[in-house]
């Protein structure tokens, strides 16, 4: 696999959230459904402070007695 690069335009309020697969990725839940609810986790905290944000994802995301390595990093442009 080669490494690609390339640029993003972002505007204020965005944000880009980097995890590992251990926030998203069950042995009982469909993909794209823990997918859609990071993105609800973050849509529903846009307007909470940054470690407000990450605690509610992982509160939301991360199973109960979960095993797996989480990793979490919310960033969010400034206007």
């Amino acid at each position: 696999m080669v490494p690609q690069s390339g640029a993003f335009d972002f505007r204020p309020g965005d944000q880009l959230a980097l995890y590992t697969d251990g926030l998203v990725e069950t042995r009982c839940d469909p993909i794209d459904a823990r997918l859609g609810t990071l993105v609800d986790a973050l849509t529903a905290t846009a307007d909470k402070d940054l470690g407000e944000t990450c605690d509610r994802v992982l509160e939301r995301l991360r199973p109960p007695g979960g095993d797996d390595d989480v990793a979490l990093l919310v960033a969010r442009a400034e206007g």
